[in-house]
């Protein structure tokens, strides 16, 4: 049998598990299944996954029972030693598997292992965030928010765990439709996991994902306040107050774009997220330099463009 179980929920995802499915099978580490969890798809995702089976890979026909849920028939059912998240719009670097099977079998305390990623753009365009991240161990501390504790970099699809340990802590709390946060949080509750600074995912920034929402974001808070003693929650929000329209993930996506010195794409994508663009943000697309530095010196923020995982990625679309 196998070591590990990739196991991928797809909903409406026809325009991107096709490029996702052959990322995990174009894997230097062949040591696994491939469990696609289709859940009430009403395009042609279903189709699409069909055409991969065969002994390694299956795909099930779960119903509209969610994200979560699939996740949860998958951690009760697959019977191999570890498990892999993955995501239908996301893609696998080949030695995803490989570096993340290694870092786990290297300390036999490590439950999970989460990469680093990089992140693509509804332009086609792949950047990373420029940062010091170093391989390093992670424990309940990391998924905390608060300042006074190091911060995981890992990203949620990016994680290879102990299939047993998932099962101990009795997977997800379903209470909470907020991914993977309570299964990380219970997971390392007294144990510890690893992450490593490789970036083994190509992450798509879709503006549409639920971790856009006020109310996703509170969830989450109150998920660590039930699951994590030490975290102290924030008040819960007015939900009855006229919250920004802004879309942050098109401000992120503009941050990224004006980095690479496409400044059509930060002014659309400024346009994108609801925000009125001014003669302010024209002034920092012709000074993109400047603006720059200023960001970089005042919040930090660095991102850099990444031609050769383009290049990647349109591979995988030439091969089919």
């Amino acid at each position: 049998m196998p070591q590990l179980t990739v196991l991928l929920p797809a909903h409406n995802a026809q325009d991107t598990i096709d490029f996702a499915i052959r990322s995990i099978l174009n894997q230097s580490f062949q040591n696994f299944y491939l469990w696609i969890l289709e859940n009430g798809s009403t395009d042609n995702t279903l189709k699409i996954a069909r055409k991969y089976e065969n002994e390694k890979v299956k795909t099930f026909e779960l119903g509209p029972i969610g994200f979560q849920n699939a996740l949860q028939w998958g951690i009760d059912n697959a019977q191999t030693e570890y498990l892999a998240r993955m995501d239908a719009d996301d893609i696998c670097l080949p030695d995803r598997l490989e570096q993340q099977m290694k870092a786990l079998q290297s300390n036999n305390n490590y439950v999970l292992c989460g990469t680093d990623i990089y992140f693509l753009t509804p332009f086609g365009n792949v950047f990373s965030q420029i940062s010091e991240n170093k391989t390093s161990e992670v424990n309940q501390y990391s998924m905390s928010n608060l300042p006074q504790y190091s911060q995981r970099f890992f990203a949620d699809p990016s994680v290879v765990f102990s299939s047993k340990i998932a099962k101990n802590v009795g997977g997800y709390d379903l209470e909470f439709d907020v991914g993977d946060v309570s299964l990380w949080i219970k997971m390392l509750h007294n144990n510890f996991g690893i992450q490593i600074n490789n970036k083994s995912l190509i992450y798509l920034l879709n503006p549409k994902s639920m971790s856009t929402e006020v109310l996703y974001n509170y969830k989450t808070h109150l998920c660590r306040e039930k699951h994590f003693a030490e975290y102290i929650a924030p008040p819960k929000p007015d939900f009855n107050l006229n919250y920004s329209p802004v879309n942050s993930k098109w401000l992120q996506i503009a941050l990224m774009e004006i980095s690479g010195g496409n400044k059509h794409n930060f002014l659309q994508s400024l346009k994108n997220s609801g925000k009125k663009v001014t003669i302010i943000d024209k002034s920092k697309a012709l000074f993109s330099n400047v603006y720059l530095i200023y960001l970089s010196l005042t919040h930090g923020v660095k991102y850099k463009r990444h031609p050769e995982i383009e290049l990647f990625i349109q591979s995988l679309k030439n091969s089919n």
